[in-house]
């Protein structure tokens, strides 16, 4: 076959970043014949039956999907702010203890994928830092400004006396199966194997506390115009219709590669440390 040589640079590997020249060798070609886009096709991969009408809901659920994105990124600039805005010290123990925490989960998602921190900086392509040395001062870097941001939404929850009702954590629940790509019932399942009720119940809290101080700002997008920041009504949902569906075998983990690490995980760590040193901190600062 016919082959091309050119240059690009390498995204992944030992040499990531480094310009190579590359042959290319074509081996075979194939044509695929694509179905006419009719009102047939329509039916056959859709509940609709004309094509107008699923364009027009593609179109809705794009729209929806980047009006989402935008308000994430909203919430997400607006507690930067917030954090940076707020200048205060942190007690080294409790810092101390939630990063090494934030550690331990890090190095526990590599051993499950089967990896070393060096397999996974050689073979990562999202991954920005070269160095173990790196990936560990933006791992705590990171991990400080969580924490700041987790002590600012628990102080805002105080003050507003935010409460955290069932509904409130069946939300989260079901939120974290669907970024995880499990069940609720898996999820509950960890939750009560690992104690984590008080700690998801406060992260709901948190959640709260970040939407009225969204709803307390005005956020424009890049050609000014108003991003509005409704917090998305309550939705109907009874713990009862999974609650009993539980599954009582233990979960198993696949290994495989970690393409991301999973930060919710390794702060569920974090938090546990951070709770169990607060008195300590305490005293220590009285002292």
């Amino acid at each position: 076959g016919e082959s091309k040589v050119f240059t690009s640079t390498l995204l992944g590997g030992a040499h990531r970043g480094e310009e190579a020249e590359i042959e290319v060798t074509v081996t075979k070609v194939e044509e695929q014949e694509l179905p006419e886009i009719d009102d047939e096709f329509a039916q056959m991969v859709s509940e609709f039956d004309t094509v107008d009408e699923m364009r027009e809901d593609l179109r809705n659920a794009v729209e929806s999907q980047g009006k989402q994105g935008q308000i994430a990124d909203a919430r997400d600039k607006i507690i930067e702010e917030v954090v940076r805005l707020s200048e205060f010290d942190l007690p080294e123990a409790v810092l101390a203890a939630d990063l090494e925490a934030r550690r331990s989960g890090v190095q526990r998602q590599l051993a499950q994928a089967g990896l070393t921190l060096e397999q996974y900086l050689r073979d990562s392509e999202d991954e920005e830092a070269e160095t173990e040395e790196e990936f560990w001062a933006d791992m705590d870097r990171r991990g400080e400004e969580a924490l700041r941001a987790q002590i600012i939404l628990d102080t805002y929850a105080e003050e507003a006396e935010i409460d955290v009702s069932q509904q409130d954590l069946t939300e989260l629940i079901f939120q974290k199966a669907q970024q995880a790509g499990t069940s609720p019932q898996e999820e509950i399942q960890h939750m009560m194997e690992h104690n984590h009720m008080g700690e998801w119940m406060g992260e709901a809290r948190r959640g709260k506390s970040l939407a009225q101080i969204c709803n307390l700002a005005t956020v424009k997008d890049a050609d000014g115009n108003v991003v509005e920041m409704p917090k998305p009504p309550a939705e109907e949902i009874s713990t009862q219709d999974f609650v009993g569906a539980v599954d009582d075998e233990d979960a198993e983990v696949t290994p495989g590669v970690v393409t991301e690490f999973d930060e919710d995980d390794a702060t569920e760590d974090a938090d546990e440390s951070t709770e169990a040193t607060d008195e300590d901190a305490e005293e220590a600062d009285k002292a």
